[in-house]
């Protein structure tokens, strides 16, 4: 898997912390169909992950 610098600076803020992970709902691998482009649904995925609760510390 090839992560963008963003992502890799993103993971490396993270270094030597605890990390919660939150699982929203699951979406179905049929939503997945031909009415978008795989760049369009990774961005749609995207928002939705970052569009989860933040945890309260």
């Amino acid at each position: 898997m090839k992560l963008s610098q963003g992502a890799k600076h993103e993971m490396m803020e993270q270094k030597g912390q605890t990390i919660t992970i939150i699982t929203g709902s699951l979406i179905p691998w049929q939503s997945f169909d031909k009415t978008q482009t795989d760049l369009q649904w990774a961005e749609l995925v995207k928002q939705t992950v970052y569009g989860l609760p933040k945890m309260q510390s």
